[in-house]
């Protein structure tokens, strides 16, 4: 299936390492798995899935692959930097979701761009965001801030980076994603009539931990948790108002 990462930043910390100290080029790979546990209501209530971050660096570009995400760095001064994005939001496939809900379309995914902000200070993070939809799915805006920080547990071997952040959905994105058509529901004997959401908010608490095994391998053991507001769990195709992920994964620093 699908997920809809909405920003959560699944490996977040993961690629961190990986990325620090590059020049005008890096690359890192990794591989890994995750236990996730959807709010959709889907016929397996956790599903495990395979994890392939790819991160690159040139210069002012780059892509993290973990956070389906590509940019371009604008500006940078001071522990301030500001980027051009652009980034996936992955849906779901209807064959997923319960044998009743399988009349629904797919949401594959949508596409958005937008302006990163950055600030680091010491070994805080914190990171505001806002996107819009150009691929024509779903026309959603997103709008978010995060505040992460990395303690050194054992100095140059074991970090734990514990994040919060909040993400703001408007009613197009959330419409897409969690809505339900009036052609759906005609279809779907359970669902009264079509649901269409409001603008609504998501927040995110992650605590990851890495160890760093030489300057090239780095394992990470990653958690996260996000909860929903009681607009998208009134969606007819949502069963809870939280999710969870936990997992791990090694990524190997080419450069």
């Amino acid at each position: 299936m699908k997920k809809l990462i909405l920003g959560m930043g699944l490996l977040a910390a993961t690629t961190t390492m990986a990325q620090e100290g590059y020049n005008d080029y890096s690359l890192s790979a990794g591989l890994g798995v995750v236990t996730t546990r959807s709010i959709y209501k889907t016929k397996d209530k956790h599903e495990v899935l395979p994890l392939i971050p790819v991160n690159f660096r040139y210069n002012d570009f780059y892509i993290n692959g973990a956070e389906t995400e590509l940019g371009y760095q604008l500006f940078s001064e001071d522990g301030m930097t500001l980027s051009l994005i652009g980034k996936f939001h992955l849906g779901y496939d209807s064959d997923d979701l319960k044998r009743e809900y399988r009349a629904m379309d797919d949401r594959d995914y949508d596409f958005h761009v937008g302006l990163k902000s950055t600030y680091t200070y010491d070994n805080l993070e914190f990171v505001s965001f806002f996107t819009q939809d150009v691929s024509g799915e779903s026309d959603g805006k997103t709008l978010g801030v995060e505040g992460k920080a990395n303690f050194h547990l054992i100095p140059d071997k074991v970090i734990f980076t514990p994040a919060v952040g909040m993400t703001y959905m408007d009613s197009s994105f959330v419409d897409y994603f969690y809505g339900v058509k009036g052609s759906e529901a005609d279809k779907i004997g359970s669902i009264n009539g079509e649901y269409r959401g409001a603008g609504s908010m998501v927040y995110h608490l992650k605590g990851n931990l890495s160890y760093i095994y030489d300057e090239s391998l780095t394992f990470t053991w990653i958690n996260g948790m996000n909860f929903y507001d009681s607009k998208i769990e009134r969606s007819p195709i949502v069963d809870k108002d939280w999710g969870y992920y936990t997992g791990g994964s090694f990524i190997y620093k080419f450069k």
